[in-house]
């Protein structure tokens, strides 16, 4: 339930296969987190929050002895963070400018930033645009639009699929990719899969009496399986459990 499947998906989505989303944040000069708490959750946060970090500091030139690529910083000129959240973060409490949305209003919001920085096939819902901050987002379009090829959108784990698939879209289309702001890489899964389908094709099978032995490493399933999937009624079916 806390896994990063929603990524996976929006990556797969977005290029037709799974790939892993890699940030230089030493070259972001404007920031958009679509809910997403990337200063203090993922894989790479660590990093990431020491490179962010560099570029919020006025003297942030004099790293570039370590770290030859900050030297594109004018001195005192530092990032811009916007964040968009459904719930308190680390991150947010970093913004510079911070908005509180519901959870359905940030695929709202992502489709208007899409929609305005020139991805094709985007738009959003009239009626649900109303609802969200006009002004805050005039602001992040033109300073999103200002600053091609130095401004990124970051999708949360928790946000759908759909979301993370229009980040990579306005990503590319603000010229992150080129830069070399946004890079992608193979995933380092073994067998990287949609992990929802996976479970429910396990779960059909044990329905269908074709497992006969059943290992769980770890895992609780029986506790945190969608609750669209019945596991536990499906698990007994099995004819020897190992946990």
């Amino acid at each position: 339930p806390m896994g990063r499947n929603n990524a996976r998906i929006g990556a797969h989505e977005a290029f037709g296969e799974y790939v892993e989303t890699k940030i230089d944040f030493t070259k972001a000069k404007v920031i958009l987190s679509l809910d997403s708490n990337f200063l203090e959750e993922g894989p790479a946060h660590v990093r990431y929050r020491r490179d962010f970090a560099v570029t919020r500091r006025a003297e942030a030139k004099a790293d570039a002895a370590d770290y030859e690529e900050r030297e594109h910083f004018a001195h005192n000129e530092m990032s811009r963070l916007y964040v968009a959240e459904c719930s308190p973060t680390l991150t947010g409490a970093a913004a510079d400018h911070l908005t509180t949305l519901r959870h359905p209003q940030v695929e709202t919001l992502a489709r208007i930033v899409a929609e305005r920085v020139g991805v094709a096939g985007v738009s959003a819902n009239g009626e649900n645009a109303q609802a969200l901050p006009a002004k805050w987002i005039d602001a992040v379009v033109a300073d999103l639009r200002e600053h091609t090829g130095h401004a990124l959108v970051v999708a949360g784990s928790t946000q759908p699929p759909i979301v993370h698939a229009l980040a990579h879209a306005i990503n590319a289309a603000l010229g992150a990719v080129d830069s070399g702001l946004v890079s992608y890489i193979a995933s380092a899964e073994a067998q990287p899969v949609d992990q929802e389908a996976s479970l429910k094709a396990l779960v059909d099978d044990l329905n269908a009496d074709t497992v006969k032995l059943l290992v769980i490493l770890g895992g609780n399933p029986v506790y945190n399986t969608p609750g669209t999937v019945d596991f536990a009624a499906a698990m007994d079916k099995s004819t020897l459990r190992v946990h």
